[in-house]
């Protein structure tokens, strides 16, 4: 149980490390509270959340990718937003973003593939080249009844190993 606890306190950091606004900051506050860690946070009171924003890119081929900022998010992109033909990608045994690309039935091309995984590596804890991302079909990510925000289990995956390149997600990315 407390290397569970350590592991979601591990992905609370990464998503504060990568929160850009105060809506972002605000969700995790939210997160927390609600998890039970910021239960005795003085004058703290939990507000109405606005619908979820994660970033949005598009690959060379066209898909768009959903890329959840923080546990809050991961949950919206991987529960709410993922259809079973969907791909969804993952750094491998790190704290980081869950990534969606919608394919709409669609077969994306190997290059769709990489440039989701290195969104994937990027919002990610790791760190170098030949990062570790899993990947799989929406319909093999499953959030177990009960577990904490941002938990999911996969049983059926492939692993990209890519080196992301800020500029190109950069200019992926749609405003």
């Amino acid at each position: 149980l407390a290397k569970d606890e350590l592991i979601y306190i591990g992905t609370v950091f990464e998503a504060l490390s990568k929160a850009e606004t105060e809506s972002d900051l605000n969700e995790i506050r939210d997160e927390l509270y609600h998890s039970g860690y910021a239960s005795k946070m003085k004058n703290y009171t939990a507000t109405k959340q606005n619908v979820s924003k994660p970033l949005k890119f598009v690959t060379s081929g066209g898909y768009t990718l959903y890329c959840g900022k923080n546990n809050k998010q991961n949950d919206y992109v991987t529960t709410k937003l993922s259809e079973k033909s969907d791909w969804w990608f993952h750094a491998k045994n790190v704290p980081g973003s869950h990534v969606l690309m919608q394919c709409n039935g669609e077969e994306p091309s190997e290059k769709d593939f990489t440039e989701a995984a290195e969104v994937a590596a990027f919002y990610s804890k790791a760190e170098g080249n030949n990062i570790a991302v899993d990947y799989t079909l929406g319909k093999h990510v499953k959030k177990p009844a009960g577990s904490k925000p941002g938990f999911v289990v996969y049983n059926v995956n492939w692993t990209a190993y890519v080196t992301p390149n800020e500029a190109k997600i950069e200019k992926m990315k749609i405003k």
